[in-house]
């Protein structure tokens, strides 16, 4: 659990940051994954607060969606770098 500005998460001391479901509310970003799934999460975990998805689509690309919108920005600026093989978290 992180501590981001020494204050705790409500979402994340009830383990209910991470949707099981994508609801229609989410803002989505699709994108074909070339790094480990556990680099996505440990960045989501670090850099984010909101609720979100982590999926796959019927094509077998992975989708993110995001409740607070601002934060699918947030991490659209961010995927070249984290999204690559070599990525370490």
């Amino acid at each position: 659990m992180a501590l981001k500005n020494h204050e705790p998460n409500p979402l994340e001391i009830f383990n209910m940051r991470r949707t099981d479901f994508c609801p229609k509310h989410f803002q989505t970003i699709t994108f074909t994954l070339q790094c480990d799934e556990r680099n996505i999460l440990d960045w989501m975990y670090e850099n984010t607060e909101g609720r979100f998805f982590l999926g796959r689509d019927s094509d077998g690309s992975t989708v993110l969606a995001f409740e607070t919108h601002n934060e699918c920005t947030y991490f659209a600026l961010f995927l070249d770098q984290i999204n690559k093989p070599s990525y370490i978290s």
